[in-house]
């Protein structure tokens, strides 16, 4: 039993974006010492085996899954959630974590780059979201989390992209 969650996390399917480092990879720490089963993701152009193996260290018991989706390809999607679905038998959390930060001047800042960090910050989590709980609809309940900045309330300077 968890110290401070007890066991309401117990034996709970997971999936965060951007869970290979930072935040997301805390978070996906505190499920599995509550008992959750944790899918990581991270973008495809990086490597989730370091964060899967170092959380698998932790507890040989851990059960977590690394995925690199392009979170703005739906085929992507439905392929890493079908996955989860086959080997775990559902989905009850989603953390949509993953987000692009590309610091660069207004001026220099090019249409292509702009399309990447809405694709990965605003497309990805309506993609993932909307897939997923179409698994928790028939399973008739599931919890979707979306994390977010300051940013988009404060703004972020020589971050257009990001903070629209």
């Amino acid at each position: 039993m968890h110290k401070y969650f007890g066991e309401i996390l117990k034996e709970k399917r997971v999936i965060i974006t951007g869970a290979n480092r930072g935040l997301g990879l805390l978070m996906a720490r505190r499920f599995l010492e509550c008992g959750a089963k944790v899918a990581i993701c991270c973008a495809p152009h990086e490597n989730y085996e370091n964060a899967v193996a170092n959380l698998r260290a932790l507890k040989d018991i851990y059960q977590v899954k690394g995925f690199r989706p392009n979170l703005s390809n739906e085929q992507d999607l439905e392929f890493m959630v079908q996955d989860i679905v086959k080997d775990w038998g559902g989905v009850d959390v989603l953390i949509n974590n993953a987000g692009l930060y590309p610091a660069k001047v207004f001026a220099e800042y090019p249409k292509e780059l702009f399309q990447t960090v809405f694709d990965v910050n605003v497309t990805g989590v309506f993609l993932t979201s909307k897939i997923v709980s179409n698994v928790m609809a028939k399973q008739g309940k599931g919890v979707i989390l979306n994390t977010s900045s300051m940013s988009g309330v404060d703004g972020a300077m020589r971050n257009i992209g990001y903070t629209a």
